[in-house]
């Protein structure tokens, strides 16, 4: 179990509690306070490797939901970039 909290703006802040499991070259991350689930895959290229994450959940519904999915795809990728500062 790995615990952190994402803050996704700066008023909508989660805790995550993520159970991780390991299939194959996936690491899968599943937060039991929401329907988030994370899945890093890592790759062999040439002499180094990739790394590709896929991040999924159902979100807000009604027109909270379409700024939601809207918003959501960017504030993953500024996360990621963030993380591994790329």
């Amino acid at each position: 179990m790995a615990t952190w909290k994402l803050q996704a703006t700066e008023s909508r802040i989660r805790d995550v509690k993520a159970e991780v499991d390991v299939a194959g070259h996936s690491v899968i991350e599943k937060d039991a306070n929401s329907t988030m689930v994370t899945t890093w895959t890592v790759a062999p290229a040439g002499t180094g490797s990739t790394v590709t994450t896929k991040t999924a959940w159902v979100g807000a519904g009604g027109g909270r939901a379409f700024r939601e999915d809207v918003r959501a795809v960017g504030g993953c990728a500024r996360f990621r970039q963030r993380f591994w500062r790329i």
